[in-house]
């Protein structure tokens, strides 16, 4: 269709109520708005165009390879409050053109990718406040913005994955995948609030050559809690020294950083693990007029060693 508004459901003048499509539904450039209905594309992208995507409802599914569920061309907006959405071939199920800076907004219904990424935004601006998200990975960004704050989002390989972008979770959102969430490159993460984040086969938060800023969650993984090539800090240095917040845990290590890690800041929180600190013997900087002090404690009948900050004994 031209300009104007493609109106799928119970809404609008000019709508199909509940409507059994198949095939695909483009807007070149209206706006498309799915609130009620099945949607089955047969070839291509399921529903696509240059302008802004609604889905409030209804339940849109592709088994099409290498062909989006959900995608815009253009720098437009995506939001999701309901429905769902799902791609069982290989290809993701919604995304952002590859070279525009367009926004998804997420704050409902369920999103299953089959390959490589439920959500893919690769150069703009993810913001997901509730909802499920599961793929192989849940969401990935080359060098966007991806913000969440709640929700659960569920990797087979990664919950999040980004190269150069930043990525900032908080409130009590859930995230969860072999990583939980991972920096390739020299991107950022800022981790705040309450989360929930989980690395179920290796590390909990992965930061290669970039940066980490961890002032509130719960990070478990399975191998390491956090694991850093670039720099890290946890805790906040501004504040009254907590040694409960964040809680940092794994296995082998609550955290393991390279040798030649460029900075390791511990102002707030405990790591706890077979080693608490691995890499090296002690942070680059702690809070002032304190020290790392070390203890243990037992779970699931295993002892770990702790490390969180005490007042420095000056005697």
């Amino acid at each position: 269709t031209g300009s104007g508004k493609i109106i799928i459901g119970n809404e609008g003048n000019e709508s199909i109520t509940n409507p059994s499509i198949t095939g695909a539904v483009r807007g070149q450039p209206a706006d498309i708005y799915l609130h009620s209905g099945i949607i089955t594309p047969t070839t291509g992208k399921g529903i696509s165009g240059r302008n802004n995507i609604t889905i409030t409802g209804g339940y849109i599914k592709s088994s099409v390879n290498d062909y989006l569920v959900i995608g815009s061309t253009s720098a437009s907006v995506i939001t999701i409050t309901g429905g769902v959405i799902e791609q069982t071939g290989r290809s993701e199920a919604v995304t952002t053109g590859n070279e525009t800076e367009g926004k998804i907004i997420i704050s409902g219904g369920k999103i299953i990718g089959n390959s490589y990424a439920a959500v893919n935004n690769k150069k703009g601006e993810t913001i997901i406040t509730g909802g499920e998200i599961a793929g192989e990975n849940g969401i990935r960004s080359e060098n966007g913005i991806t913000k969440v704050s709640g929700g659960t989002i569920t990797g087979t390989n990664y919950g999040i994955y980004t190269s150069t972008g930043n990525v900032e979770i908080s409130g009590r959102a859930e995230i969860t995948g072999q990583v939980g969430v991972y920096i390739a490159d020299t991107g950022n993460v800022i981790v705040r609030e309450n989360p929930v984040i989980t690395g179920t086969s290796y590390m909990s938060i992965g930061i290669n050559a970039g940066t980490g800023e961890i002032t509130g969650g719960i990070i478990t993984g399975e191998t390491y809690g956090v694991s850093a090539t670039g720099s890290v800090t946890i805790g906040d240095n501004s504040n009254e020294v907590s040694v409960t917040t964040p809680r940092i845990q794994g296995k082998q290590a609550g955290i393991i950083v390279n040798s030649n890690i460029k900075e390791f800041n511990f102002y707030d929180g405990i790591l706890i693990g077979i080693d608490s600190i691995s890499g090296i013997d002690e942070p680059t900087a702690v809070a002032d007029g304190y020290c790392v002090e070390n203890g243990t404690e037992t779970i699931d009948g295993v002892e770990y060693e702790t490390a969180y900050l005490a007042t420095k004994n000056y005697e």
